[in-house]
């Protein structure tokens, strides 16, 4: 599995941070893991789904 950052999902997408973070709110955008205690990030394997 490969983990991406937010800026990373972001060039994948095409959508904005607050835009992004609005629709996992909204149960519609896979939600990150924590990698560190300040640090999120997303599988691959889900942003591509």
């Amino acid at each position: 599995m490969n983990a991406l950052k937010i800026k990373d999902v972001l060039k994948k997408v095409s959508l904005g941070q607050s835009t992004v973070y609005k629709m996992i709110a909204e149960d519609k955008f896979p939600k990150p893991f924590r990698i560190s205690d300040n640090r999120v990030a997303w599988s691959e394997e889900e942003i591509d789904a």
